[in-house]
Formats: C-alpha cells, structure tokens, sequence
C-alpha cells in the first residue's frame, strides 16, 4: 500500500489572470474573464472543492450602465475559474467587473475585479433572406435585404 500525506492549501486571495475583452452589446466576450486562487505564500491552488461540489465565483458589474447576461456564475475545475459565454446588455464606455467567491459561503477570500473596459455597440449585418432560385435573362426579380441582429442571430 502506498499511502502519502497530502496537504491541503488555503486560499486568501481571488486573482484575475485574463480580464473581459472584445466586448459588445448582448455578444460573448471575445476573451473571457478567468480566475485562479493564491494561498498566503502567494502560490496557486490547484484544487479548489470536487468535481461535484466545487466552488464557485459570480460575476458582477462595479460600474457601468447595463446588466451581465448568459453565465455570469463559473465553476472552478483544474485551479481555474473560466466563464465562457458572459456578455453586457449595453454599450457603453468604462466598465469595471467585480468577482467574488460564491461558493462556499463560509470562504472569505475577497473579491476580484477587471481593469476598465469599453462595450461596443450590437454587432449587425445584413442578410440576403429572399432571392429567387432561377430567373430569366432580361426579366425583373425581387430580392429581400434584412439587418440582422448577429448577437441574437435573429
């Protein structure tokens, strides 16, 4: 049998490691926010929780118009916490996000918080929606042009 002491650390501090980016209105983030934890030595955790009770940390908006939308809560798994489809409901300039452990309650580590960020406007185009399949030489068609919603895709 072989049997070894593990030792687990404690985390005193939320870091950010990669901050929101290519932001735009009701879009994913191009470059999602993802967070790791640093125990008092300033080392990195890299077991947080289990699989199947991990902990956990929730976005939030400091300051800025607008709320967070899609997955604003992640889940740590490999020492990371990495949202994956967070975005912001309005354009705007000088976002700020906060991060803050939600999961375990008892866990008082601090929050985080990104660097100031700007939030583009809704991304549209258009679209080709209604165009004949054939049509003779020298004869009139209709073609139907609509803007469409490319954060929606609608």
């Amino acid at each position: 049998e072989n049997l070894r002491e593990s030792v687990l650390s404690v985390p005193t501090e939320l870091k950010l490691m990669v901050g929101p980016a290519q932001a735009f209105e009701m879009t994913p983030f191009g470059t999602q926010p993802k967070l790791y934890t640093v125990d008092q030595d300033g080392k990195f955790i890299s077991e947080l929780g289990m699989e199947s009770d991990p902990w956990t940390v929730t976005a939030y908006i400091m300051a800025g118009d607008g709320a967070l939308v899609n997955n604003v809560t992640c889940a740590f798994s490999g020492g990371y916490c990495e949202f994956t489809d967070m975005a912001i409901d309005t354009a705007g300039s000088n976002f700020t996000l906060g991060f803050a452990l939600s999961y375990p309650t008892t866990a008082d580590i601090g929050t985080a918080m990104s660097e100031s960020f700007n939030v583009g406007g809704r991304p549209l185009s258009i679209q080709v929606t209604s165009l004949p399949s054939l049509q003779p030489m020298n004869s009139s068609f209709s073609v139907v042009v609509s803007i469409w919603d490319d954060a929606l895709d609608l």
